[in-house]
């Protein structure tokens, strides 16, 4: 064993190496443990302040990262999938102050989905003790559909992810944020292949943070367990993309026919901004909705 002593207080009237010295002793003589400073088995750890002291044998580890609120705030695009809430606490554990942005698809998409986007805000909130997560709905059902009339059906998530990424940056700006987070992981998904991800990309006038990027999928499972979303997110439910997802997406999208493609709804800009005017607000503190 050994005995770790650390005075915040340096008036008390043994030095630290006195303690290490006097406690090392009591143990050795009561407890039959030999001393070893460099290969030990337990390390006596003593907190000495100006009115107490903490003994411990014991350290467990806890979530590390900065303190919530000490970063700037960020946007997070939510579903209520496995790998977005993972992202949001990646987000959190790096001091960020969290807000949350989610697509519903109504009436293809039931109220199983805004409960379940609720009940991971809920869990999320809980790692930000005291300090607010604001939630916000949009109806993106009317984008989705004039999305699906393009002739080129194989872009049609790829146009619907950049449509969200251009509301996200839009209700950021309105907010003072800096950043949008997202749960894509390389190569998980056809929408997330480099080429994918750098044509959506190109619509963000934000820079777009993916925490889980280099994670494979067991990863990011074993953190959703650890974090608590897990069993809310594997709950049977219908994800808005999914609903008007191609029967063959491309895998190596290009750019300049996005554009194009987009350029064949000349009032998508209209049908986002009527979105956006539209979007419902929720906000959760420590687990609980306190505004609805």
């Amino acid at each position: 064993f050994r005995i770790t002593t650390k005075r915040s207080w340096k008036g008390f009237y043994l030095s630290s190496q006195q303690v290490n010295e006097i406690l090392g002793d009591f143990v050795v003589k009561n407890y039959n443990l030999k001393v070893d400073l460099k290969n030990w088995d337990i390390n006596i750890t003593v907190e000495i302040g100006r009115d107490n002291a903490f003994i411990s044998a014991l350290r467990y580890r806890g979530l590390g990262g900065l303190p919530v609120g000490t970063s700037s705030k960020a946007l997070l695009l939510l579903s209520a999938g496995i790998d977005s809430p993972v992202a949001g606490w990646y987000c959190l554990k790096r001091g960020a102050k969290l807000h949350t942005l989610s697509f519903l698809s109504p009436p293809y998409t039931g109220e199983r989905s805004a409960k379940k986007i609720s009940d991971i805000c809920r869990v999320l909130s809980k790692y930000s003790p005291g300090i607010t997560l604001q939630s916000y709905l949009i109806n993106f059902t009317q984008i989705q559909q004039r999305i699906k009339e393009l002739p080129e059906d194989s872009y049609s998530l790829i146009l619907q992810r950049r449509s969200m990424i251009r509301i996200a940056c839009k209700l950021a700006e309105k907010m003072n944020i800096r950043a949008l987070y997202t749960g894509e992981s390389i190569g998980q998904v056809a929408s997330q292949t480099v080429e994918n991800i750098h044509t959506i990309d190109e619509a963000s006038s934000l820079p777009i943070m993916r925490p889980l990027i280099g994670l494979d999928k067991q990863e990011i499972i074993s953190k959703a367990k650890e974090i608590g979303t897990f069993e809310i997110s594997i709950e049977p439910y219908l994800d808005s993309c999914v609903i008007f997802a191609p029967r063959k997406p491309v895998i190596r999208s290009d750019i300049s026919v996005a554009k194009e493609l987009e350029s064949k709804i000349p009032d998508i800009e209209e049908l986002e901004s009527r979105a956006l005017e539209d979007v419902q607000q929720r906000t959760y503190m420590d687990g609980d909705i306190v505004v609805s």
